[in-house]
């Protein structure tokens, strides 16, 4: 038995990343985060438009209403 080597790792052999793996794991992650804050940004800019049709429908319903009480539209002020 003397003469067989030991298939067991040694209990001093230390596995440590390399430089290439580090930039290779950080490069990911930052494309990943790109993705999530690109779909972010594209989901709150949907949810703006989605706002001002809204916005706009309301003033289409409100606009008729109101000159049917007061006979006039309402004036713009500061409008430019």
């Amino acid at each position: 038995m003397s003469g067989r080597q030991s298939s067991l790792p040694q209990p001093h052999s230390v596995y440590s990343f390399t430089l290439i793996e580090w930039l290779v794991v950080i490069s990911i992650i930052g494309l990943l985060s790109s993705i999530v804050f690109a779909s972010l940004n594209s989901a709150q800019a949907k949810t703006r438009d989605a706002r001002r049709v809204q916005d706009t429908r309301e003033l289409q319903k409100a606009l008729p209403l109101f000159f049917a009480d007061n006979d006039y539209y309402p004036k713009i002020w500061n409008a430019f």
